[in-house]
């Protein structure tokens, strides 16, 4: 994840993910301890989520039941790694970053390719997921979209207003 440009967000979910991963007695955070990480207030992603009319409340639990799904260990590393799906995570994400112009995987760009079947989840555990990468794409291809997505929940140094 090092060669990815990540927005302070990001920084920060990335460490509440190793925490959640840590507490779940995992060997390493996995794509659902990076989503419930998003939901925390520090990173910001509910107040988008709430925008488009999403219940948090359920999308926390549905991460969290995830959570629970993935291999305990007995002996915790000091440092977690993230697992193949958490590559997948923001190499998917890295594709939507360039799709969408901006310089920075943010939380949206992540939930993107989360909400993308067989990325992060199967298409049958998606299926209960309330948040398809479709609508994602739609709010920014708006005409207002870019705005009304990264208000309140990602900082503008995830958005390229000016051509690069």
């Amino acid at each position: 994840m090092s060669s990815f440009n990540l927005n302070e967000s990001m920084k920060t979910a990335i460490e509440i993910s190793r925490s959640l991963a840590k507490e779940y007695q995992n060997d390493y955070f996995y794509p659902a301890h990076l989503l419930r990480a998003m939901l925390h207030k520090d990173v910001g992603l509910s107040a988008f989520l709430e925008s488009l009319g999403k219940d948090t409340g359920y999308i926390l639990e549905w991460s969290e039941i995830r959570m629970d799904e993935n291999p305990k260990t007995g002996k915790i590393k000091d440092t977690l790694g993230g697992d193949q799906g958490i590559k997948n995570v923001f190499e998917e994400a890295d594709n939507v970053r360039l799709k969408l112009g901006l310089d920075y995987i943010t939380p949206i760009t992540i939930l993107a390719a989360i909400a993308k079947p067989g990325i992060a989840f199967t298409a049958d555990q998606l299926k209960t997921f309330p948040v398809k990468e479709k609508e994602i794409f739609e709010i920014y291809f708006k005409e207002d979209g870019i705005q009304k997505a990264v208000s309140g929940s990602v900082p503008n140094e995830g958005v390229s207003n000016t051509p690069s």
